[in-house]
């Protein structure tokens, strides 16, 4: 392994296992790798041999995206890979959302009452 990767790769190892058991992503396992979310953010877990293998890609994937990477080593969290600077949330992360025209419109009488717990038409 080149010494540039050595770095890279003790880099990203190193002192990452901070983790909270409360906190884990919990998901299927496919190929390696496993999807899940860690409060609301998306998170990948790899392999520590999947790691090294495609780092360039988890990378680019971390700063792109500014999801984060969950690195294991016998199955075990040993590392996280995040990016270097915040995310900042984008406006429209929901394209298919919408709301109605009238959506700030006080609600009719009927419908009011029906949200305040009184059951008559």
């Amino acid at each position: 392994m080149p010494t540039s990767a050595i770095v890279a790769h003790r880099a990203i190892v190193a002192g990452a296992a901070d983790i909270p058991s409360t906190k884990r992503a919990t998901a299927a396992s496919a190929k390696g790798v496993i999807s899940g979310t860690l409060i609301d953010m998306t998170v990948e877990k790899v392999s520590s041999t999947d790691a090294k293998n495609r780092l360039n890609a988890l990378l680019a994937d971390v700063e792109r995206t500014g999801k984060t990477v969950i690195i294991t080593n016998h199955g075990r969290d040993v590392a996280r890979l995040v990016p270097a600077t915040p995310t900042p949330r984008q406006f429209g992360q929901m394209p298919n959302l919408s709301f109605p025209q009238d959506f700030d419109e006080p609600l009719p009488d009927a419908e009011l009452a029906r949200w305040e717990g009184d059951e008559s038409p």
